[in-house]
């Protein structure tokens, strides 16, 4: 999985990103920093972004990282592409609109 590790993220920056089902994770300062360091000295080494556990592995470390619950929870159940939630939910809202006196006849 591919994923953005920073300090903080712009909040279009980061709904954007979500919308693509890319998740954005932060950490400390002094995480990222090592995070940097130890890629620096390793380039061909894995990181291992763990997005349920909400934790990012690289060697031997383990650095915790967050995630808001509402992005979290639509990452982790595949909920984060609205267009394919709408496209499930399009009988639903079909009877939901012919109930609507404002809709009908549209």
């Amino acid at each position: 999985m591919r994923a953005i590790i920073g300090g903080s993220f712009g909040e279009i920056f980061f709904g954007n990103c979500t919308t693509l089902g890319i998740p954005c994770l932060t950490a400390s300062m002094d995480d990222i920093l090592w995070l940097q360091r130890a890629i620096g000295r390793d380039p061909g080494g894995s990181v291992t972004v763990d997005v349920v556990g909400r934790a990012v592995r690289f060697g031997d470390r383990t650095i915790p990282v967050q995630i808001p619950d509402g992005p979290y929870h639509q990452l982790v159940s595949g909920t984060w592409n609205a267009m394919t939630v709408l496209l499930e939910a399009g009988d639903a809202i079909d009877a939901t609109a012919r109930r609507l006196p404002y809709i009908k006849g549209f």
